[in-house]
Parts: C-alpha cells; sequence; structure tokens
C-alpha cells in the first residue's frame, strides 16, 4: 500500500510541479545553482523515478554566506519508508551542508513556514496544497539572504546574531569557508534536461 502511494505521490509531483518534466530547473538561477537527481541513470536520464529524490547545490552570490555551496536535499518518503501525502503534506526538505544558521541547525533540519503545513503544529506553518515545489525551493532560498532571529531553530546562533552580529557574521563565514567551499561533481546525466538553462539540455 505505502509503495502505491508513493507512486501516486510522485505521478503527481511530476505532472504538476515538473509541469510533466518540462520545467526541471523549477525557475531557480541555473548560474548560482546545480541541481541534482539521484534517481537519474545515465542509460535512463529522463526516467520518472528521478523526481522523487533530488538535491539543489545553491551558491549565494551575496550576505555572509556567499561564495559557499548548500546542499538542500528533498525527499518524498520518510525515514520510516512511509510516504510523504504529497500535496497535502510539505515534501521533506534538509540542508546536507554544515551552517552556522538561526533557522538551520547542525543536523541539517530547516525551520522555514513553507516546510510546516498550515493549521498545523507550527504556529507560522504556510504550507497547504496549493503550494508547488517551486515556491518551497526559492522560499528557502531566501534564508541565505534573509535569515530570520525572530523565530530560530539553532538556538545558539540565534542568540548569537541577537547579541552580538558582528560576531555571528564572522562564525557564519568561518563555517561557509571550512564546509561550504567545494563545489559539488554531479554528472551532467543527472541534471535538468528541460526548463530554463537546464544544463543537460542535449539530453531530453
Amino acid at each position: 500500500m505505502a509503495a502505491q502511494q508513493t507512486k501516486r505521490n510522485n505521478l503527481f509531483l511530476f505532472k504538476r510541479d515538473f509541469n510533466k518534466g518540462a520545467n526541471q530547473t523549477l525557475g531557480l538561477p541555473m548560474d548560482q545553482t546545480v541541481i541534482e537527481f539521484v534517481g537519474a541513470t545515465e542509460d535512463d536520464p529522463n526516467n520518472r523515478n528521478k523526481y522523487s529524490h533530488f538535491i539543489v547545490h545553491f551558491t549565494p552570490d551575496a550576505g555572509m554566506w556567499s561564495g559557499g555551496t548548500f546542499s538542500l536535499e528533498f525527499k518524498w518518503t520518510h525515514d520510516d519508508g512511509t510516504p510523504v501525502a504529497w500535496p497535502n503534506e510539505p515534501m521533506i526538505a534538509k540542508c546536507l551542508t554544515k551552517i552556522w544558521h538561526p533557522n538551520i541547525d547542525t543536523n541539517g533540519d530547516i525551520c522555514h513556514s513553507l516546510v510546516y503545513v498550515q493549521g498545523g503544529l507550527h504556529p507560522n506553518g504556510m504550507f497547504n496544497s496549493s503550494i508547488k515545489m517551486e515556491m518551497v525551493l526559492q522560499g528557502l532560498i531566501t534564508l541565505f539572504y534573509m535569515p530570520n532571529f525572530e523565530d530560530p531553530l539553532n538556538m545558539e546562533a540565534g542568540s548569537q546574531g541577537a547579541r552580538d552580529m558582528y560576531e555571528f557574521e564572522q562564525q557564519a563565514k568561518q563555517w561557509t569557508q571550512q564546509y561550504a567551499s567545494n563545489a559539488p561533481n554531479v554528472p551532467i546525466y543527472k541534471q535538468p534536461t528541460t526548463g530554463r538553462g537546464a544544463p543537460a539540455a542535449h539530453l531530453a
């Protein structure tokens, strides 16, 4: 049953959010982003299963995290194997790169209104079934430019920023240099074949 539900969810997100595979770049700036479809294979770069797990490697062009590359992972299966009830439940988002940030903790968990269900346990949740992945992705990327110190997940980082912003910025830059200085090495067949600026358009 869980496998059938996962298949239905994957088909839904494939048709709606990736526009039947025609919008794999999801409106993200390709000069700052490398999208990695984990399930894509060299002999079949366009298989539908690739949409259920992907990683966005994003490099901010301004601010205290500028120049670092941060990997945001998106999945539609919980750790216990049960499927995410997409589109009524948000996909599972996690930052794989260690970062000093008030809204991303040291385990990679992310605090943003679009990863919490509207009317759910988190009072600031804004996710509902009309929210598309493109909106979630672009919302999460704003965290690299506009961190929210009023609603911290990493309490230590949040309190440091509220107390001494210069000290916070120095630690954020230090962590960026230490943990986010390596560019991703993603095979071209795992990258978008469609959408604006798709780097693997020749494989479509």
